[in-house]
C-alpha cells in the first residue's frame, strides 16, 4: 500500500514538473514577434464582434486581415505563410483557428505554428529610416531602394550607390522645405 502512494507521488510530481517545463519552454514575443502581433490582433478581433471563439469565427476575422494587408507588410507575409491568400501555397491557418478555440496561450500557438514552418517566425519588422539622422553613405543599396519606395519614387538607371544617394539626398532636400 506504501509502495503504491509513492508511486503516485513520483507520478504526480513527474506530471508538475513537465507542466512546469512546458510552460517554461513557450515561444516568447521577441522570438516570433509577427505571429504574437497577428494572433493577437485576431483575438481582440474575434471577442470584440463576436465573443465566441469558433473555427469559423478566427477564420474568417483572419482572412478579412489578410483581405485589408497592405502588400509586402509583415501581416501579408504571415498570411502567405499561413493561407490566408489566393497564392498560397498550404492552407494551415485552420490549425491557428482550432488551437485558438482550445483557449491555448499566444506563445503556445506561435510555437505550434514556428514548428509547421519556420519561416513564420523569421518575418520581421523593418524598421523606418530617420532621414534627418542617418548616415546615406553607410546605408545598403537595397536601404537606399526603400528609402525611394517608401516615398513613392525610384532611381531608373541608377546602378551606383552614389546615384542612389544622390537621389535620396535631394528628396530629403524637398521634404525640408
Amino acid at each position: 500500500m506504501a509502495n503504491i502512494r509513492q508511486i503516485r507521488r513520483f507520478l504526480v510530481c513527474g506530471i508538475v514538473l513537465c507542466s512546469a517545463a512546458s510552460l517554461a519552454n513557450s515561444l516568447e514575443e521577441k522570438d516570433c514577434p509577427v505571429c504574437f502581433d497577428v494572433v493577437n490582433k485576431i483575438r481582440a478581433d474575434v471577442t470584440k464582434n463576436d465573443g465566441k471563439v469558433t473555427v469559423e469565427n478566427v477564420s474568417s476575422s483572419f482572412l478579412h486581415l489578410c483581405d485589408t494587408a497592405t502588400k509586402d507588410s509583415t501581416d501579408s507575409k504571415f498570411c502567405y505563410y499561413m493561407g490566408g491568400q489566393d497564392v498560397s501555397a498550404t492552407r494551415t491557418y485552420k490549425e491557428m483557428a482550432e488551437r485558438m478555440t482550445w483557449g491555448l496561450p499566444t506563445g503556445k500557438i506561435c510555437e505550434h505554428l514556428r514548428g509547421r514552418d519556420s519561416q513564420i517566425c523569421e518575418i520581421k519588422e523593418k524598421k523606418p529610416i530617420d532621414l534627418k539622422t542617418v548616415d546615406l553613405k553607410k546605408l545598403k543599396i537595397a536601404e537606399l531602394k526603400r528609402v525611394l519606395k517608401e516615398r513613392g519614387e525610384s532611381c531608373e538607371g541608377c546602378l551606383e550607390k552614389a546615384e542612389f544617394i544622390r537621389k535620396v539626398e535631394a528628396i530629403k532636400a524637398r521634404e525640408e522645405l
